[in-house]
């Protein structure tokens, strides 16, 4: 039997390319590309390569703030 209390829900950073294109409003052909050419972070996973949603938010912010935008704010913003 499973241990796990019921409802509980696991979330994962990776996600498949078509589910990034959905989350991300972008053409599945465009996030395609945009993983090939490491624009998104990826890792491959036996035959699978999966966006990493974590580390692509953490690029984000790392890129607001270069440009002098407050973390948080991008955050609240989102």
């Amino acid at each position: 039997m499973d241990d796990r209390p019921t409802g509980q829900v696991i979330m994962w950073p990776l996600v498949t390319r078509e589910r990034f294109a959905e989350l991300s409003g972008l053409n599945e052909g465009v996030v395609r590309g945009m993983v090939e050419k490491g624009h998104i972070p990826s890792v491959k996973i036996g035959r699978h390569r999966l966006a990493n949603l974590a580390m692509a938010f953490g690029n984000m912010i790392n890129l607001y703030a270069r440009y002098g935008y407050n973390a948080r704010t991008v955050i609240k913003h989102l």
